[in-house]
């Protein structure tokens, strides 16, 4: 697995993870 797909995937996931966490938990 090349690093550029590696940063790529973990972008999406954090990008949903904190979609997911904004819906679940709402901040200011």
């Amino acid at each position: 697995v090349e690093a550029d797909e590696t940063g790529m995937v973990n972008a999406v996931l954090d990008q949903i993870a904190r979609q997911f966490r904004g819906d679940e938990f709402p901040r200011g």
